[in-house]
């Protein structure tokens, strides 16, 4: 489930100096600016974060754990994978928690 709400932009590093070049790499700063002090809102960080948590929510662990849980976790699931950049999906529905999904 924490991976549902990962936020690229709170995320912390072993060193700070690191931290922020990533975070102004992301919003598209170089060369001197990525020393500047990295904006707290993004776009950017927005498009990595529903990336991420796509990518995270289409892994099957993931999905096996949705389909057996409520109503609720399903659907934050399936938030996620509508924001995700992956395109493709394959689904192996003889596995077992497949079998009953309707």
């Amino acid at each position: 489930q924490k991976s549902l709400t990962i936020q690229v932009e709170n995320a912390k590093a072993s060193v700070e100096d690191d931290r922020i070049h990533i975070l102004n790499s992301i919003v598209g700063n170089t060369g001197t600016a990525l020393n500047d002090i990295p904006p707290k809102c993004h776009k950017n960080y927005v498009e990595l974060n529903d990336a991420l948590r796509g990518t995270f929510a289409s892994t099957e662990p993931v999905l096996e754990h949705a389909a057996k849980g409520d109503d609720e976790t399903w659907m934050e699931i399936m938030k996620a994978l509508s924001k995700a950049t992956t395109r493709r999906m394959k689904f192996d529905f003889s596995l077992p928690w497949l079998r009953n999904l309707t």
